[in-house]
């Protein structure tokens, strides 16, 4: 049988409190995703490689204004 990838593009935004964005940075260097694979049907699948590379996550900080 021919094996098949596919790529899934995930974006999440993350809202938090926080008194300065000095403490907004410790908060989200603490904070990592925790993400599953779940499936539909009889198709039988494998996870070659997940490729999250959760050590490297670059946040985007910015101030939310009311």
């Amino acid at each position: 049988m021919k094996e098949f990838s596919g790529l899934m593009r995930v974006e999440i935004e993350v809202i938090i409190e926080a008194k300065n964005q000095g403490e907004a940075e410790k908060i989200f260097d603490d904070i990592y995703p925790n993400i599953s694979i779940e499936k539909e049907g009889s198709h039988k699948i494998k996870i070659l490689d997940e490729r999250n590379n959760l050590d490297c996550i670059e946040w985007e900080i910015s101030e939310l204004t009311n």
